[in-house]
């Protein structure tokens, strides 16, 4: 059901979107921590993957069936 104000929906965001989003979101607080070091991932690029995440979840919820 979308939440509706002024014209605008916004819909749940599918089950594919919110992992990807919450994957890079405990991905980056992992390597922020120094939990873990994934060598593709520079620590000084923990902010932007953070970002991507946040990206992919806005998507989700402002697009229809996403």
């Amino acid at each position: 059901m979308a939440y509706r104000r002024g014209g605008f929906a916004l819909t749940p965001p599918s089950m594919l979107f919110f992992a990807i989003s919450v994957v890079c979101a405990v991905i980056s607080l992992l390597i922020y921590y120094r939990v873990v070091q994934i060598p593709i991932i520079n620590p000084r690029y923990v902010y932007e993957l953070l970002l991507i995440g946040y990206i992919i979840l806005l998507i989700g919820v402002t697009f229809r069936r996403v």
